[in-house]
């Protein structure tokens, strides 16, 4: 666990949501992994398991271009972001990630209220969604959320 107390020294900067007008889920990481942020890709490490599951669910193959993997959940309502915009973290680890400061998580919902449910890709994006937003509250309709 990182002491938070410490100075800032290694700030990351996220990227940019995957959404359009069809979404009607949102999957919520923390912070990409260092791989991700250099690829500018979300789980672009080879060994994360998130596309291989994301095309079993939307009953695809897993395509190679990032691109189309973006398009294939775009095509089935899933929309990608996370907690933290920007954040103090040395390497991947969630327990590491300090000083974070949210994406306008809130924002996206009251413009998309096609999104119904909001999914965290784990406990740390859960938590960290709860810090920053408190409990799905019901301005942003009548939403579910789900780990």
């Amino acid at each position: 666990m990182k002491d938070c107390a410490q100075p800032l020294q290694h700030i990351k900067h996220g990227i940019p949501p995957v959404f359009d007008e069809r979404s009607e889920v949102l999957v919520l990481g923390t912070m990409p992994g260092a791989m991700s942020l250099a690829k500018r890709q979300y789980y672009g490490h080879p060994r994360n398991a998130f596309w291989p599951i994301m095309a079993r669910l939307c009953d695809r193959e897993l395509p190679e271009d990032y691109a189309l993997r973006k398009a294939m959940l775009l095509d089935a309502g899933i929309a990608l972001w996370d907690v933290c915009g920007e954040c103090e973290r040395e390497g991947s680890l969630d327990s590491n990630i300090c000083h974070e400061k949210p994406n306008r998580i809130d924002e996206l919902l009251r413009s998309y209220p096609s999104i119904r449910a909001i999914a965290f890709n784990g406990q740390g994006a859960a938590r960290l969604y709860r810090k920053h937003f408190g409990p799905l509250a019901s301005e942003y309709g009548d939403r579910k959320s789900v780990v």
